[in-house]
């Protein structure tokens, strides 16, 4: 946890009915999805992943001021007071929130400490797990089918850990 005071913004959540528990979440709170655009989030809601995850992203300045929505087309943040050069950082990549979504029926046969590695893994990373990792020996492959025999990650390779420092 940050110093200082911290707002919980990495919500995860086991359920057996994935999309009927984010349907009802979002009714609840419209803005569960952030202002994205409705066929994305139709899209996530009706995803077959046996876990999901929504990122609501946003842009800070280096200072961690909240950056001007831009209002317009896309509602882009703006940083107004920006300086005229590549040597620092202008804008950083922020999580307001990031929702993991668990389906209890696609579990079988996992142990607690390899979903809690994979979920932190794609909470952490804001990969996009439709495009596959390649051949990277990571716990990303978990839901990968296997060959017979051959066993399912146990926890964070050594990749992982290298790419959350590199990330990070």
């Amino acid at each position: 946890m940050a110093k200082g005071r911290c707002t919980p913004n990495l919500y995860v959540v086991v359920t057996a009915e994935p999309e009927r528990l984010l349907r009802a979440w979002k009714q609840r709170n419209s803005n569960l999805f952030g202002y994205d655009l409705p066929a994305r989030v139709t899209r996530f809601l009706k995803t077959d992943r046996p876990i999901r995850v929504w990122y609501n992203a946003g842009s800070l300045a280096p200072d961690g001021e909240t950056l001007v929505q831009a209002g317009g087309f896309n509602n882009a943040r703006q940083n107004l007071r920006a300086k005229g050069t590549r040597l620092e950082w202008n804008g950083l990549r922020s999580f307001d929130s990031i929702i993991v979504v668990v389906d209890a029926n696609r579990l079988e046969g996992l142990k607690i400490f390899q979903l809690a590695d994979y979920a932190a893994m794609v909470s952490l990373t804001e990969l996009n797990l439709d495009r596959g990792i390649g051949d990277a020996p990571s716990i990303l492959r978990l839901f990968e089918p296997r060959p017979p025999g051959e066993e399912a990650p146990q926890r964070l390779s050594t990749f992982d850990k290298a790419f959350l420092g590199a990330l990070y």
